[in-house]
């Protein structure tokens, strides 16, 4: 995924670039990332397909990130 260009939620960036307190991580880090819903999606439900919807509004999501590598390949 590309990082640092509002492609993901505010969260994921911080989380993983740093930022808000928290370090940066490095290839080989784990880190469990609970992201509160004013850094995720907020009051708006997300991924919601047929009116299903996968995420609630407000939630608090919780990722477990395995840094494996950096890809510095062709930015389109």
């Amino acid at each position: 995924m590309r990082l640092g260009t509002g492609k993901v939620i505010k969260g994921l960036d911080q989380g993983i670039l740093g930022g808000g307190g928290v370090p940066p991580m490095q290839v080989g880090g784990k880190r469990k990332l609970h992201i509160p819903p004013h850094l995720a999606y907020g009051p708006e439900p997300a991924g919601c397909f047929s009116g299903d919807c996968n995420i609630p509004a407000n939630a608090t999501l919780v990722y477990d990130v395995n840094f494996v590598e950096v890809y510095k390949g062709n930015r389109k």
